[in-house]
């Protein structure tokens, strides 16, 4: 089975246009430290920004999802998103058929800030 992570650039963009959404699924029981996605290239920053601000873009979760906070890791210099634990998704999800995970990432500085909805 899948979860399933939903990524949007910024909410308002997202109401405006399904084609920002992202989704990343995620395979049950993948091990800690397993790469889920890169919000750098994801979200076109390496298209759109030269290689020193790309540099100086910083990641901060915002929000966790309320039932537990260690499954999932944004690093903060490089954007990319990672598994913390093992995967169970019994326990995440509680026996519901549909398994979907979100949480919120700032980017900084003030200059790029947007939130990007994961």
């Amino acid at each position: 089975m899948f979860l399933l992570l939903v990524t949007c650039v910024a909410l308002s963009e997202c109401l405006a246009a399904a084609s920002d959404i992202l989704e990343y699924y995620v395979l049950e029981e993948l091990a800690p430290r397993r790469v889920v996605g890169d919000l750098v290239n994801d979200f076109g920053f390496a298209d759109r920004y030269d290689q020193a601000t790309v540099e100086s873009l910083r990641f901060s979760v915002l929000k966790h999802p309320p039932y537990d906070r260690r499954f999932f890791a944004v690093n903060e210099t490089s954007g990319i998103i990672e598994t913390t634990h093992r995967i169970d998704r019994e326990l995440i999800c509680r026996g519901d058929d549909d398994c979907v995970i979100k949480f919120d990432v700032a980017v900084k500085p003030m200059r790029f800030f947007q939130i990007i909805k994961v």
